[in-house]
């Protein structure tokens, strides 16, 4: 986050949470790859697990900021599934999968996020202090 933002020379400040203000905890990401693997049973290498877990992410996320849609979480689960296994309905159900969904959540709030820039509070009153509106 760029630190020397003159403050007096900007009326209006907006923050973007995600990858502005905080990322993914250094170890969420690997024990999401586990549990994915581990939850549907995949027969696949972790590596490779991860890999695609990855690949679809980002192709997810760009195609997100590209169109301004969002693609659900469950279609993303079926894509990392079909590309990793012959994708059956009776296996991967929509109850499944929200069940998957659920355990991840759990994860996440056991792994949880990191501030990017360690100096956000006071950085945030200084812009208060200084009465300059700010959405986040």
């Amino acid at each position: 986050m760029k630190t020397d933002i003159d403050i007096h020379n900007h009326c209006h400040f907006s923050f973007d949470l995600w990858l502005t203000l905080i990322k993914s905890h250094p170890e969420f990401k690997a024990k999401r790859v586990e549990l994915f693997s581990s939850f549907f049973n995949l027969d696949a290498p972790i590596e490779v697990v991860a890999r695609t877990v990855k690949y679809y992410d980002d192709l997810c996320n760009n195609i997100n900021e590209i169109t301004g849609g969002n693609i659900d979480t469950l279609e993303i689960y079926l894509m990392i599934l079909g590309a990793l296994t012959d994708v059956d309905a009776k296996l991967f159900n929509k109850e499944k999968l929200n069940e998957f969904y659920e355990k991840s959540e759990a994860l996440f709030l056991e792994y949880k996020p990191v501030i990017i820039f360690e100096n956000i509070h006071a950085f945030l009153m200084k812009l208060k202090t200084r009465e300059k509106p700010s959405i986040f």
